[in-house]
């Protein structure tokens, strides 16, 4: 959630102007960003400055440029009859563009979000305050409407607030109308709203740096819930084979016949220097002969980490134990000393890992050995094996090239049969009066066709629609009108097809 610093323009104004070619608020805007930029809580607060702040702070500086220029000219005019000094003032110089210029400059450069000025309607309300001599109008026992700009600015932030979410400071000089104005703002935009003067500059920069420790407390919280994690399986082995193979329950030692750790880490919380709190959750049974136990657990333990820089865990120690029945009776269970460290559980798994390396590797050698002999009479009974089927594998080949040759001589039997029947059904088709023009293409119409001629055309629609298409293409490429290409195209097929060999059909 954000908290938005908004700043009264009596906390910005400048008493004195020492550079008229820029245009600034005073110190007290940089010094309250630099402590959010400092303290790394940008994402936390967010800055607002009221238009019509910048609009009163820019005809101020506007007015006073021109006192200033007229206090020179009036100063110039007791020196001018004795000393022969030179006073150019260009007149045709307009500041009130060239500063508006600087204002959008500074703004722009400086990132300053503003404080729209509220809504037409709003204006009523204003109105009724001055009738009424409501804050923030004020003067002597609340008998003057002076403070329309004041109500402006407040009323802005009304309307703003109703309409984000988040906690709001007002910065302003104003010493009155605190309790007033807070009551209102909670009563308006059921948000709470703090107004600091100029005395509270203090107050302020430690709200901005307690959101500092609590972001740097939240960052290390994260940082070591995620090593947490990491850990967490080992941690439950840990506790279930050193800690809870047996347990003192009211009084009586049982053994842990089943013992079950819900793995998600619960409430953790930085509770000293590198030091850390958190909760596991689980089931356990528990019994000797003649009593049995069935309970529920929460695991409290203390963590050590190594630095708060990198939140890496040196100790982990069990703490407290509670356990009740699954009708919830508190049961009495002796504490369990429990301490895990991962440094030295890497330690062991070294050692544990070097140990199996040796047995692995003693083991690989005994392998080797037989994998050896394996492979050997392996070997010979492939080399036999081999021989074998080379010889059916010749044989099987030798039968498929006999029968691969008879079927590639019929097919190109059949083949050239059926391109000889080409030329003989287009010359049968162009005899019609009607197709004369078409005669001297003959020879380039049959090689076409030739082109596109398989054993198996007439066997597939594909292959047909392909034949009846480059057929077209042809005709239409020689200017053949579209009626004639359709019934051209429509003969030809029926002819091809008509004398298309039969025992290729087969």
């Amino acid at each position: 959630m954000k908290t938005y610093i908004i700043f009264d323009t009596n906390i910005l104004y400048k008493r004195d102007y020492k550079d008229f070619s820029i245009f600034e608020f005073n110190s007290v805007y940089d010094e309250v960003q630099g402590k959010i930029e400092r303290n790394d809580v940008i994402d936390r607060f967010e800055l607002r400055v009221p238009d019509i702040t910048v609009k009163e702070l820019f005809k101020q500086q506007l007015q006073s440029y021109n006192s200033h220029v007229e206090m020179i000219r009036n100063s110039y005019l007791k020196f001018n009859q004795i000393y022969e000094v030179d006073l150019q003032i260009d007149e045709k110089f307009d500041y009130e563009p060239f500063l508006e210029k600087k204002k959008e400059q500074y703004i722009a450069r400086q990132g300053i979000n503003i404080l729209s000025i509220c809504k037409e309607e709003k204006f009523v309300r204003i109105v009724e305050r001055a009738l009424n001599k409501e804050a923030p109008f004020e003067g002597k026992d609340k008998k003057s409407d002076k403070g329309f700009k004041d109500a402006l600015i407040w009323e802005s932030i009304l309307e703003f607030a109703e309409e984000n979410d988040g906690e709001y400071i007002f910065f302003t000089a104003d010493k009155g109308f605190k309790k007033e104005l807070q009551m209102e703002f909670k009563e308006i935009t059921g948000k709470n709203i703090e107004i600091y003067d100029k005395d509270d500059k203090q107050q302020l920069d430690l709200v901005i740096e307690k959101y500092s420790v609590e972001k740097r407390t939240r960052i290390r919280s994260e940082m070591l819930y995620k090593n947490l994690e990491n850990l967490l399986e080992i941690l439950i082995n840990e506790l279930e084979y050193k800690a809870f193979q047996e347990v003192e329950l009211n009084g009586i030692l049982c053994t842990v016949n089943d013992f079950e750790i819900i793995p998600k880490i619960i409430d953790l919380n930085e509770v000293g220097e590198s030091l850390f709190k958190f909760k596991l959750k689980g089931k356990m049974k528990a019994g000797k002969t003649g009593i049995s136990y069935e309970l529920k657990t929460s695991l409290y333990f203390v963590v050590e980490i190594e630095s708060l820089v990198s939140s890496q865990v040196q100790l982990i120690k069990l703490d407290n134990i509670d356990a009740t029945s699954m009708e919830d009776d508190l049961i009495n269970i002796a504490d369990i000393s429990f301490s895990f460290s991962p440094e030295n559980e890497e330690e062991e798994i070294e050692e544990v890992e070097e140990a199996e390396e040796e047995v692995e590797e003693a083991e690989e050698e005994v392998e080797e050995v037989e994998e050896v002999e394996e492979a050997e009479e392996v070997e010979e009974a492939e080399e036999v094996e081999e021989a074998e089927e080379v010889e059916e594998a010749e044989e099987v080949e030798e039968a498929e090239e006999e029968e691969e040759a008879e079927e590639v001589e019929v097919e190109e039997e059949v083949e050239a049969e059926g391109i000889s029947t080409v030329k003989a059904s287009i010359e049968s088709v162009l005899l019609e009066k009607e197709f004369n023009d078409i005669i001297n293409y003959q020879e380039e119409l049959i090689d076409i066709i030739k082109k596109n001629y398989t054993v198996d055309w007439i066997m597939f629609e594909s292959k047909r629609a392909q034949m009846r298409l480059v057929i077209k293409i042809f005709l239409r490429t020689k200017h053949v009108s579209n009626e004639q290409i359709e019934i051209l195209t429509d003969l030809i097929l029926e002819k091809l097809i008509e004398n298309f060999p039969k025992e290729a059909m087969v």
